[in-house]
């Protein structure tokens, strides 16, 4: 949703607001004074957007509100508003005469901009957000809708809600054999290793937030299983935490789904590699949970013949529009490292249906 923001908004009720949506004025808000309420801006601006604002009474210390305004005209003193918006149904509360409504910053706002992570930017929705990843969370989309309103008339010219295409990754791996793990071997973003004794699994270094290595000489608790374990900077005593080693199976088979209701249409996919010192090269097949080779079936990575090169599969078939990527190591490779990240590219289409 675009969000709408203003200086200094607030507004005191001349209404109590009930709690109960039966209520015929559950979504309608009056304030004391219409100067007050021109310091909020008109969802008019952006049809589909709005202005998010704080309910808050000295009565109910520590309860608030957070409504989307949806109606509201310049010299009003009436309000619209969709109850609860931040936190569900049940912070919807029954609000006294004299309630303070304030447009403040809120948590669900801030999320939904893009976050400087180490080496990359990073939306916080459940994805992947480790060093080194660049993950769409609100995913910029080809709207089912246009930009602007035709009245009825055929439109003619190019209507001008465009979208940009976009660029992801998944996260690091080894389609080769990943190095050793190392006592005081210094790792960064992107780093793979496995333990001294395999144990059917790959492990990627997936660092916090501020931490920019892990250089220790306390052995990872590699166990096997699909648990991440923590990677530690520092020897004993005194290291710390500053992230994990997330396991990934072998042979290599992952399939990674895009959050939203949106699809993607592919334009190309491919791989990255950082550190090549395998003597031969690996084939992949990529495609989708259902289809797993939909894009690419058991291809070798032959246009890589050494570290920080790509191999690239323009897609130039059409078909179903996708929501999920699957990557499948037919073939690894063999007598060394073949270090990176399968990548995608392609543009969102929204999905309103």
């Amino acid at each position: 949703m675009p969000y709408l923001f203003s200086n200094n908004a607030e507004a005191t009720l001349a209404n109590s607001l009930p709690s109960s949506s039966s209520d015929p004025d559950y979504n309608t808000i009056v304030i004391t004074d219409a100067d007050e309420g021109n310091t909020f801006l008109s969802p008019s601006e952006v049809p589909d957007g709005g202005q998010l604002a704080t309910l808050t009474h000295p009565s109910l210390p520590g309860i608030y509100e957070v409504v989307r305004i949806r109606q509201h005209a310049y010299g009003a003193t009436d309000f619209t508003v969709e109850r609860g918006y931040e936190l569900g149904a049940w912070a919807v509360q029954e609000w006294p005469i004299g309630t303070k409504m304030q447009a403040r910053i809120t948590a669900k706002m801030l999320r939904a901009f893009p976050q400087q992570d180490i080496g990359g930017m990073v939306v916080f929705t459940g994805s992947l957000s480790g060093s080194d990843d660049f993950a769409y969370g609100t995913r910029p989309v080809l709207r089912d809708q246009r930009g602007r309103i035709t009245n009825g008339s055929p439109p003619t010219s190019q209507d001008t809600l465009f979208a940009p295409e976009v660029v992801g990754g998944s996260f690091a791996m080894d389609l080769g054999v990943a190095a050793t793990w190392g006592s005081t071997t210094p790792y960064y973003g992107l780093a793979v290793v496995q333990p001294a004794t395999p144990d059917g699994f790959q492990y990627f270094l997936d660092l916090r937030l501020g931490e920019s290595r892990s250089q220790t000489n306390v052995t990872p608790a590699f166990d096997g299983t699909t648990s991440p374990t923590v990677a530690h900077d520092g020897n004993t005593p005194g290291n710390k935490d500053v992230g994990f080693w997330v396991p990934t199976a072998l042979p290599i088979d992952v399939s990674a789904s895009f959050d939203g209701n949106s699809k993607l249409v592919v334009t190309e996919v491919g791989f990255m590699a950082r550190e090549v010192t395998a003597g031969d090269t690996p084939s992949v097949s990529i495609g989708t949970s259902g289809n797993p080779t939909k894009f690419v079936n058991n291809q070798a990575l032959s246009q890589i013949t050494g570290s920080n090169q790509v191999h690239r599969f323009p897609i130039t078939a059409g078909g179903e529009m996708i929501s999920s990527l699957r990557y499948v190591v037919n073939t690894a490779a063999t007598g060394g490292v073949f270090r990176g990240r399968f990548y995608w590219r392609g543009f969102f289409l929204n999905d309103l249906e």
